[in-house]
């Protein structure tokens, strides 16, 4: 019993836990146990809020979209693209993002 426990705590970690997003003068990147994606700056060609929701007429999240394409900020998606990274939205990640990328970011 205490193994599965023991066994169930260490997935969730990984699996749950263990994501980052690491800002740096080159770019932005995302890490899990399973998936590691980066984008240089120079490729993002938009960032701005989308809202989350898994049926058309609800909304469960709001996250920061940073996408290589124009036109995914400000829409309703059902669900998360492969490439783009997305943040939970807060305020305080604005003023974090300018100091590395100097386009527009729409709120």
């Amino acid at each position: 019993m205490v193994t599965w426990l023991l066994l169930a705590i260490v997935y969730f970690y990984f699996i749950a836990l263990d994501r980052k997003i690491i800002l740096s003068d080159e770019g932005i990147m995302y890490t899990s146990l399973l998936r590691k994606y980066q984008m240089k700056w120079e490729e993002v060609e938009e960032i701005g809020v989308v809202n989350y929701g898994p049926y058309p007429v609800s909304t469960t999240a709001t996250f920061l979209c940073i996408s290589k394409e124009r036109g995914r900020a400000g829409r309703l998606i059902l669900n998360l693209s492969k490439d783009c990274i997305y943040i939970k939205y807060r305020k305080s990640l604005i003023p974090l993002l300018r100091k590395y990328w100097r386009g527009e970011i729409q709120t």
